[in-house]
């Protein structure tokens, strides 16, 4: 194994071990057997939520809602931990029915991170999903809790539109958009999307972290938010 990769999945991958949430998924025990790695963790039955956005985005405002707020209460957990995940997207978003309710757990903290992370790549490679890196994470490979933030918005606004917020044919085009486009508005897209809703995902994805609301502030706003309205 590299060995860069191997203590982080034996010494920092236990960080995230001992944080016992419900829309965390469940580590038991990892370690290393006969030069192989392992991760026992709970079993879990359902979907990942990029399969259930390719289709049935876009989706119901409510339930949009339900799933970030389950998202954040998870996110307020880990960076109050001063964990940051590092590669929110919704590949790594689980998704549980129980009824007949839509239950989460985060999954994949693989890339997980300890503090202000520095650098975007690690061993000359992007750390991260293209289309939910922030400007920051770009522009200058800096990670924080902010940029979680931004690739939850990133989700949120691919569940109400059906559509990624930045486009390009090729990586170099897309990271020009992220970078230099204006962000257009998800409401264009979806006229069923509060007001309040469309201002706070354009607030969780502005190209400066830290005008970007923290998980807790965001949760309390989308409490005050109406999805029928």
């Amino acid at each position: 194994f590299d060995a860069m990769y191997r203590k982080r999945f034996l010494t920092e991958g236990r960080i995230i071990d001992n944080i016992e949430h419900p829309h965390i998924v469940k580590i038991f025990d990892r370690g290393e057997h006969n030069q192989r790695l392992f991760i026992a963790m709970e079993l879990l039955h359902g979907e990942p939520l990029d399969q259930i956005i390719a289709a049935e985005a876009p989706m119901p405002v409510a339930e949009s809602l339900a799933i970030v707020t389950q998202a954040l209460e998870a996110l307020a957990t880990i960076h109050g931990a001063g964990i940051i995940h590092r590669d929110m997207k919704p590949g790594n978003i689980f998704i549980e029915t129980k009824n007949d309710r839509r239950v989460i757990k985060i999954l994949d903290f693989g890339l997980a991170k300890s503090g202000t992370v520095s650098r975007v790549t690690e061993t000359g490679m992007v750390v991260g999903t293209l289309n939910y890196l922030s400007p920051e994470q770009l522009l200058n490979s800096e990670y924080s809790t902010a940029s979680d933030i931004y690739a939850l918005g990133v989700i949120l606004y691919e569940m109400l539109t059906a559509r990624k917020p930045y486009h390009g044919e090729t990586a170099l085009e897309r990271i020009h958009s992220i970078l230099k486009d204006p962000l257009i508005e998800p409401k264009s897209f979806n006229e069923h999307i509060p007001d309040k809703l469309n201002l706070l995902i354009k607030n969780m994805m502005s190209k400066e972290p830290e005008t970007r609301p923290n998980a807790e502030v965001l949760l309390i706003a989308l409490k005050k938010i109406n999805p029928f309205s």
